[in-house]
């Protein structure tokens, strides 16, 4: 699939790192660091690039699986189609301090399909399973 992007001035497009990779890494767009602290507050990083995203497509940011075992995380973002400004990762830590710096790679970036629901509203949803109403953590904890 072919998408535009436009990179911004000193931004750097999102990459494949490896053939087959399921994801693209984004790269911090800053101009200083940013100094992250255990129970602060989210940041928003800013990834030096805009889309044009596809109809009925949507991209997701994720955090990075290497970051993570680092506990720098992202929070999963959803991306509508219809959003043409840069894109942004909003991350935090879990660790006393971490610092991003500018290029560093924060955050992964995958563009998927969208379904478009229509509800058909009901009296009552008659659907009967083993599970039922159960949830949070009904099924066990192994």
């Amino acid at each position: 699939m072919e998408v535009s992007i436009e990179v911004l001035e000193g931004g750097k497009a999102p990459e494949y790192k490896r053939v087959g990779d399921a994801c693209m890494d984004c790269y911090a767009h800053l101009k200083k660091p940013v100094w992250l602290f255990r129970w602060g507050k989210t940041k928003k990083i800013p990834l030096g690039f805009k889309l044009d995203i596809p109809w009925g497509y949507e991209a997701e940011t994720r955090s990075r699986s290497g970051n993570s075992l680092d506990d720098l995380k992202v929070d999963f973002g959803c991306i509508d189609q219809t959003f043409t400004g840069e894109l942004n990762a909003i991350m935090y830590t879990r660790k006393l301090i971490q610092i991003v710096r500018p290029g560093d790679r924060v955050c992964q970036l995958k563009l998927m399909p969208t379904t478009f629901v229509q509800w058909n509203k009901v009296e009552k949803i008659t659907k009967e399973t083993i599970r039922g109403e159960n949830g949070f953590g009904s099924s066990g904890k192994n």
